[in-house]
């Protein structure tokens, strides 16, 4: 986030809940589409 916009903190309540919210979103997509092998997560290291 920069740190000033004309004079003024860019860091506000609304611009933080949006970057949150962003952030979230971004997060739980990519967790949502990563496929997850629960019976042999490493199997390069079950030797």
């Amino acid at each position: 986030m920069g740190e000033r916009t004309a004079g003024q903190s860019y860091l506000n309540l609304w611009n933080s809940i949006q970057y949150m919210v962003k952030m979230s979103i971004s997060i739980l997509l990519i967790q949502w589409f990563r496929k997850r092998d629960t019976e042999t997560p490493y199997p390069e290291r079950s030797l």
